[in-house]
This record gives C-alpha cells, structure tokens and sequence, in this order.
C-alpha cells in the first residue's frame, strides 16, 4: 500500500488537487479532507449545505466526477 499526499494532477484543460490518494494492490481510494463546523448535509444531487450557517458549499458530486476522470486518466 502507497499514501500519496497533497497531489495536483491536471492536463491541458483541468487541474485537480487531492488531500490524500491511496493506492493499493486491488483499488485506489480517494480521501477529501475538510474542516467545516456545524452539521453538514449532503443531498442526493451532491449539493452540500452546512447548517452552521446555511452556505451551500460545493457540488460534492461534480467534484468526485472530475477527481475520478483524473485517477482513471492517470493510472
């Protein structure tokens, strides 16, 4: 098993950034590291909404999408 941390992967269009990646003899797992307060709320369309203060973050589903492409494409 390999931990790689901190690790930009981009090509000529798109860069992404990943906390953690962690490679092992059968799969690779991606680890997204967030410090947030308040209870977090996930909806089944990737939308996060934190009840500390209501802000909709980011679409966690479209984040992964493109951090999956870039996995794939690498390795």
């Amino acid at each position: 098993m390999k931990v790689l941390f901190n690790i930009t992967l981009s090509d000529d269009e798109n860069e992404t950034e990943y906390d953690a990646i962690i490679l092992t003899k059968f799969d690779v797992f991606i680890v997204e590291v967030k410090n947030f307060r308040g209870d977090l709320n996930i909806s089944e369309r990737g939308i996060v909404t934190n009840s500390f203060n209501d802000k909709v973050t980011y679409n966690l589903a479209e984040k992964m999408s493109c951090k999956e492409y870039f996995i794939k494409k690498t390795y």
